[in-house]
């Protein structure tokens, strides 16, 4: 769990995308007052809204980004000093927040859950979560069901069961058992399915960087490619035209990271994108507004103390220009337009290395990302899951600089 007590934290090194590390990726906006780490979020429209935190907080917020202005709404009910380490989800009308920590103790976490209505700006108490008490769960929204999973009881146990929420009936449902006990994960939900990754897990104590997958179908879990960067847990998720980024967090309650990683389920695959712009960061919040997201507060280290943020930070993937990725490319590809798959004759070097490969549309928006796998100097990348259009795709190897071509896609 939380720990206070920090040792040695490694200098910040940016790994910037190859080849496009003169591009800003991330933007400051205005910071949340107060200082907080451990807070919900979540977007509901075109605002975002954050609160309560593990410093004893229960105050609630809203951000307009038009005006980059935050607004305090009415507190999250239910706590007697705060609502740290919580659940904080929406479903495209209501927010809901429950859970959590009702002070700096372990041994009074909740298991109360409330409904916010923007348009009243009000809390109602709704059916509380029928398990054990619990803080650091993990939480996905698939087609406005609310999923509850994980987390850490007030005796320091790990947990391992899976919960539903019918917003519409008010009533829980046990879905069954996690792959694990697991506490403090990272998720996001693309297609319909729910993802978790980077998390700490009960069985052993230590982070995982496996990348569970839920279908709420079948309820089966299944695993998919692994998180490519250090273990860790208490990180960030977001979506974003479909890729799903994570990072940020800290293991083993020693060592923070700034780095962020790109998962694209169609071709199951993981790219570096660039660090966080607000440096190293744990217990983080992050929501998306349109085709914009934002990630904010959190804790980082300072020497030997440990330091509450209230930064906020937009990741702008359009910030990449079409001319910035338009660089003349020594490749052939083929066929042009595609369907299903484009092939790739490596006509940059001689070696047979795998290839880091970047798919942007025509906006600058990242919507692909992996690792291109040589078979006698030529490669296949899979585009069943881009939409009809032109995009430009982009190769980077060990021994060759990031070049790009234009590629159309019909479907």
């Amino acid at each position: 769990m939380k720990s206070k007590l920090y040792f040695i934290i490694p200098a910040l090194i940016f790994l910037l995308l190859p080849g496009l590390s003169h591009s800003q990726t991330w933007k400051s906006v205005k910071s949340m007052p107060p200082l907080r780490d451990g807070a919900i979020s979540f977007s509901i429209g075109s605002s975002g809204f954050c609160g309560g935190g593990g410093e004893k907080q229960g105050d609630f917020w809203k951000y307009n980004p038009k005006t980059n202005a935050w607004t305090q709404l009415a507190n999250i009910p239910g706590v007697k000093e705060g609502r740290g380490f919580a659940a904080g989800v929406a479903d495209g009308k209501y927010g809901y927040a429950g859970l959590g920590q009702d002070s700096a103790s372990q041994t009074a976490v909740k298991r109360d859950w409330w409904r916010y209505d923007t348009a009243t700006n009000k809390w109602t108490q709704m059916a509380d979560f029928p398990g054990y008490t619990r803080d650091a769960v993990g939480t996905f929204v698939i087609n406005g069901t609310i999923y509850v999973f994980g987390g850490v009881d007030s005796a320091f146990d790990y947990l391992s069961d899976c919960w539903a929420y019918d917003t519409g009936a008010n009533k829980w449902t046990l879905i069954g058992l996690m792959p694990d006990w697991i506490a403090f994960p990272s998720s996001f939900v693309i297609n319909g399915k729910g993802y978790f990754t980077c998390y700490v897990s009960g069985s052993n104590g230590l982070e995982s960087t496996d990348l569970n997958v839920f279908d709420p179908n079948t309820k089966t879990w299944t695993t998919e490619a692994s998180f490519p960067g250090t273990a860790r847990q208490a990180g960030a998720a977001f979506v974003l035209n479909n890729v799903a980024y994570v990072g940020l967090g800290q293991s083993q309650y020693s060592t923070i990271y700034g780095d962020f990683y790109a998962y694209t389920p169609g071709s199951n695959t993981w790219a570096s994108v660039p660090n966080f712009g607000g440096g190293l960061r744990a217990w983080p919040s992050a929501f998306v507004i349109g085709g914009n997201a934002y990630v904010g507060t959190g804790s980082y280290v300072s020497g030997n103390s440990l330091v509450i943020t209230d930064d906020w930070w937009q990741y702008v993937p359009s910030a990449l220009s079409v001319n910035e990725l338009s660089a003349a490319g020594d490749f052939i590809c083929y066929p042009v337009p595609a369907k299903n798959f484009v092939t790739i004759e490596n006509t940059l070097h001689n070696s047979n290395e795998d290839l880091n490969y970047y798919v942007y549309n025509m906006a600058g928006q990242l919507v692909d990302a992996g690792k291109l796998t040589n078979s006698d100097s030529k490669y296949s990348l899979n585009v069943s899951e881009l939409s009809n259009g032109e995009y430009l795709l982009c190769l980077k190897g060990d021994n060759i600089p990031m070049v790009s071509k234009k590629i159309a896609v019909v479907q």
